[in-house]
């Protein structure tokens, strides 16, 4: 798990910054995955976001939008979690 509360700013469709908090990063399948929640409404859930690099090799946050990576990456979290407790 991330050792520190580390926010990441993000712009939404609507050009709008929005900040999370990010909860941990996780290697699934020689991925890696971040999970983020709203600073401003926690409780509407965490997101799922891919780490992938840009062009400049610089690492860019994904939305995963396919529903079966997104199903996957559910279950693999899950599945980690239920190891740790």
């Amino acid at each position: 798990m991330a050792d520190q509360q580390d926010v990441v700013s993000l712009v939404d469709e609507q050009g709008n910054e929005v900040d999370f908090t990010l909860i941990d990063v996780f290697d699934i399948d020689n991925k890696q995955y971040a999970l983020l929640e709203p600073v401003e409404d926690p409780e509407s859930g965490m997101v799922i976001f891919a780490v992938d690099k840009d062009e400049k090799g610089q690492e860019v946050l994904r939305p995963v939008e396919d529903d079966t990576e997104f199903e996957m990456v559910k279950a693999a979290i899950e599945a980690l979690w239920d190891e740790e407790e």
